[in-house]
């Protein structure tokens, strides 16, 4: 769905108002940056990988970057080419152990920064698995992520916040009522995409 026609399926919900697009658009893209891509519960849609370049003992995490995924996190590659999972541990505990430069091991993340532990002999190049933020909505008329797999909680998200501009407690209520339920789905469709294609047992 593009930009356009997601505001206009807010403004036609609160009644077929106009002249609403601008704090609209610009309410989408606040909760885009803050109650979505912030919140506890993050979409399959946001799965990505990014690239870090580790020559020193810190290195800043890729641009976009939320959060490692459950499953997945740092990897690296050793001397024969093979992936390995770098641990993730608290910076005090890893900070209070001694280490000998190397390939990195186990590493923690403060704020933006990624703390390798040891320190990297070489410069090496690893892979995060997590989530990273989608295409801001700018300028341009998109449909980015959120609007192609999610755009009912971006169109719930946004019209609560101009539903309470408007001074509409029953708008609020319905709209708080639609992220609700697209949440529900969010959550659904990644336990089930968690799920997909893996063999299944029965026990017996």
């Amino acid at each position: 769905m593009l930009r356009s026609a997601a505001v206009t399926i807010v403004q036609n919900r609160l009644g077929n108002r106009t002249g609403l697009e601008a704090r609209i658009l610009a309410e989408m893209q606040l909760a885009q940056a803050t109650e979505l891509e912030g919140n506890a519960v993050l979409p399959w849609f946001l799965l990505k990988t990014g690239s870090v370049t580790a020559s020193a003992a810190t290195a800043t995490a890729p641009t976009g970057f939320l959060r490692e995924y459950e499953e997945g996190g740092l990897w690296g590659t050793d001397d024969d080419g093979l992936p390995y999972k770098i641990d993730k541990d608290d910076f005090a505990v890893l900070n209070a152990e001694e280490w000998e430069a190397g390939a990195p091991q186990q590493y923690a993340l403060v704020g933006g920064t990624l703390y390798f532990f040891p320190t990297p002999d070489v410069s090496r190049t690893l892979t995060m698995y997590g989530y990273f933020a989608d295409t801001p909505l700018g300028s341009s008329d998109i449909e980015n992520n959120w609007l192609l797999y999610a755009p009912d909680l971006m169109i719930a998200q946004a019209g609560v916040q101009i539903a309470r501009y408007l001074r509409d407690p029953d708008m609020v209520q319905l709209f708080s009522a639609d992220v609700a339920r697209a949440w529900g789905r969010i959550q659904r469709t990644n336990v089930a995409n968690a799920q997909a294609a893996f063999a299944q047992f029965i026990g017996g």
